[in-house]
Formats: C-alpha cells, structure tokens, sequence
C-alpha cells in the first residue's frame, strides 16, 4: 500500500548549516541565486550569512588581485 503525499506542512527538509530535519513550515529560508536555503533556527542562518559574506569577501579579493 503506498503511502499518501505528505502536504507541504509536513514535509522534512535539511538545515543548511547542521543538517538537522525539520518540517517546512517550522525552516527558515532564503532564497539564494540557484535554491532555497532551509534553516532550523536564527543561529544557524546567521552562522550561514556569515560565511556567505566571508566567501564573497574573498571572491572581491581574488577578482581585485587578478585585475591588477
């Protein structure tokens, strides 16, 4: 017997920083350029915009040295 479509309340996703499942209607998101990001709290999105910001730091950087 299979099993009914879970609704959209229901369904898991993954934290994008500690992997922890939690419902969609629970996640947190942002939107990124290619998908949505799923967060299980405000620490964990922090912890992801902090990095994201580093990265982008870093790319500013590398595009600076290689243009000089």
């Amino acid at each position: 017997m299979s099993k009914p479509a879970l609704s959209r309340d229901e369904q898991l996703v993954s934290c994008e920083i500690c992997l922890k499942s939690i419902p969609v209607a629970e996640a947190n998101s942002a939107e990124t350029e290619d998908y949505v990001a799923y967060f299980c709290g405000l620490e964990c999105y922090d912890l992801w915009k902090r990095q994201k910001t580093r990265e982008q730091t870093a790319d500013d950087n590398t595009q600076n040295t290689s243009k000089q």
